[in-house]
């Protein structure tokens, strides 16, 4: 399947079916994690946990979350002792995941946890002294609403383009009712400095339009879009509004779509964390936000 419909096949999962995962899917999903794990999962324990009911029934109890927990038939449990790195390891490794879950048309979602919770760390059989990032719920999804006529009717009167987005009116996507409306291509692309939105031309001669029209498809755990990319002599910058965990797992999550859309289009990269040697007050990054690194391209 081309790169770019797996990515709007990806969607938002609202609620589960009540179906158990089939026994030939749990070894394409313990494959797929093995893989990831192998590739990309230094500092980073997975727990495979099979008894969703029993999960689910547990995380009713965490004292860190916002929204609904979601029910699943199993979760993926993301585990680390490294929290500086954890949180963008976990969002890229996750996402990962979740791609070659959708490949095997296994659904996914990332639960709404904010923070390590001790008492309920206690309950699973974690590693010690570990770290609980967050949680994927995995199964087969209910399909909902058509993204594409939901923001047609809620934004009928809007001057915001849906083509400049990248969608279609054939794209079916599962969403939540509350959905926030996503930045079109020439709000989240800034040039040479924070807040200067990049020019119709100068988008067309960048040769990335169609990257951004991609990576908008990128999906967020609070469905609400924090972040921001911006140009710089070859380089993309990944920037977010906010600075906290939240913010910390999406990084890795975009970064995850940039380089895949990138590399889908013909486009080596590069990944750089942000150091030293680059003076990030030139660009006018505002206070409070978070710039994990960039991507040469």
């Amino acid at each position: 399947m081309a790169y770019i419909n797996l990515v709007k096949k990806r969607g938002y999962v609202l609620s589960f079916r009540n179906k158990e995962i089939l026994k030939e899917d749990e070894i394409k999903i313990e494959n797929i994690l093995q893989e990831a794990i192998d590739i990309f999962g230094e500092d980073i324990v997975i727990n495979y946990l099979k008894n969703g009911k029993e999960v689910y029934k547990n995380l009713l109890e965490f004292k860190h979350k916002y929204g609904k927990i979601i029910e699943a038939p199993q979760y993926l449990a993301f585990v680390t002792k490294d929290t500086k790195k954890g949180y963008e390891k976990t969002g890229y490794l996750g996402e990962h995941i979740i791609f070659n879950l959708i490949k095997n048309d296994i659904d996914a979602s990332w639960l709404k946890i904010d923070d390590h919770d001790q008492e309920l760390y206690g309950k699973f059989q974690f590693q010690e002294d570990g770290y609980l990032i967050t949680l994927i719920g995995i199964g087969y999804a209910r399909k909902e609403n058509n993204i594409a006529k939901l923001l047609k009717n809620r934004y009928r009167n809007s001057v915001k383009q849906l083509t400049d987005m990248g969608y279609s009116d054939s794209m079916d996507m599962k969403i939540e009712r509350d959905i926030v409306y996503k930045l079109n291509v020439r709000e989240f692309v800034y040039k040479e400095i924070f807040g200067r939105k990049i020019k119709v031309d100068e988008l067309e001669n960048s040769g990335l339009r169609k990257v951004f029209q991609e990576i908008h498809f990128a999906p967020t755990i609070i469905n609400k879009q924090m972040w921001r990319v911006l140009m710089h002599e070859g380089k993309i910058f990944i920037v977010f509004v906010d600075d906290d965990k939240i913010s910390k797992i999406e990084a890795g999550i975009l970064r995850f779509y940039l380089e895949e859309s990138l590399r889908n289009n013909g486009i080596k990269t590069e990944w750089n964390e942000m150091d030293d040697s680059v003076d990030i007050d030139k660009f006018n990054f505002p206070n409070g936000s978070f710039v994990p690194g960039y991507i040469n391209y």
